[in-house]
């Protein structure tokens, strides 16, 4: 018997912003959820899970209509819910468990991609990459999902943060002044064959302040 595949889906919460980009914008998004198929009331429950493809046609409704290159980065630069990944990201015992539950979590709630931590030689990258072809607007989820790395990132190290280089596998946009705006440390690259943001290892070890571990072992026994 042949297995049929599974239609890859996410977290409608991981692009909770959209609504408030897109009204921001003039972007109707009532209209938006009807082009591709989502109810009006889709974005009120942040744990609705919906199809990857639905979100990528959302990604393409608002690129037309406003005809912005940035479109992902203002979404991701929102602040970030993750929901169960991210509360185990931020009561983690070290920046380097935290950074991998939120990984191994995330397998959970977004089948269309996939994110890594990698260490070599005192240099660790944290990385996203869209899984499913056929997509339109790769870059702009791309933007997005290092925009909220990035600002997962700031918040759990903290005024410390300095990243080396942001990585995004994209044409270079036309006007880059609202990437510089938001990635305000750390060299920005272009065309770059993945998305990674690459930092000092040596944040890995950092304790995450404010961490509860009586809340981080309840949620690792919720995801076990």
């Amino acid at each position: 018997m042949s297995r049929v595949a599974q239609t890859p889906t996410v977290r409608i919460g991981n692009v909770g912003a959209i609504p408030a980009v897109y009204k921001a914008a003039g972007v109707d998004i009532e209209a938006a959820l009807r082009a591709v198929g989502l109810s009006a009331d889709a974005f009120d429950d942040p744990d609705a899970i919906v199809p990857y493809k639905a979100l990528d046609e959302l990604f393409a409704f608002g690129v037309r209509k406003t005809n912005c290159e940035h479109l992902g980065l203002l979404i991701g630069m929102s602040t970030p819910d993750l929901g169960l990944p991210s509360f185990l990201l931020f009561n983690a015992p070290s920046v380097r468990e935290g950074l991998e539950d939120l990984i191994s979590a995330l397998d959970r709630f977004d089948s269309g991609g996939a994110g890594c931590l990698i260490q070599t030689e005192g240099v660790a990258e944290l990385g996203y990459t869209v899984t499913v072809p056929g997509l339109k607007c790769v870059d702009h989820i791309h933007d997005h999902a290092i925009a909220l790395g990035y600002a997962l990132l700031a918040r759990l190290i903290g005024p410390q943060f300095e990243p080396s280089e942001i990585r995004l596998p994209r044409r270079q946009p036309a006007d880059v002044a609202p990437y510089r705006a938001f990635f305000q440390k750390g060299r920005i690259k272009f065309d770059a064959s993945e998305a990674m943001i690459e930092f000092p290892a040596r944040y890995l070890d950092l304790p995450v302040v404010g961490a509860d571990p009586a809340l981080y072992g309840f949620l690792k026994r919720m995801i076990v």
